[in-house]
């Protein structure tokens, strides 16, 4: 359980830092504030779509300790990690 513990924390610490870093560094290189909400909505579409892909393979081939750390949290619900 620990190791599920720091991969969680892991993934929510790397997803709160890709969505504090990016539109700071965009703003740097004086990117319109549209570009900025478009860029950071296509994250999680991408994460939508690789955790797709992921499970059909995981349904063709067996779960593998590999897919947990693709089975990225959605930093937008953290109520589903709440007991």
């Amino acid at each position: 359980m620990r190791r599920v513990n720091a991969i969680t924390f892991l993934n929510n610490f790397v997803a709160g830092a890709l969505t504090l870093t990016i539109p700071l560094l965009l703003v740097a290189q004086n990117v319109n504030l549209a570009e900025i909400g478009v860029v950071l909505s296509v994250l999680p579409l991408v994460f939508l779509v690789a955790r797709l892909l992921f499970a059909a393979v995981a349904d063709q081939i067996g779960w593998s300790h590999i897919f947990l750390l693709v089975n990225w949290p959605a930093p937008s619900c953290p109520q589903r990690f709440t007991t």
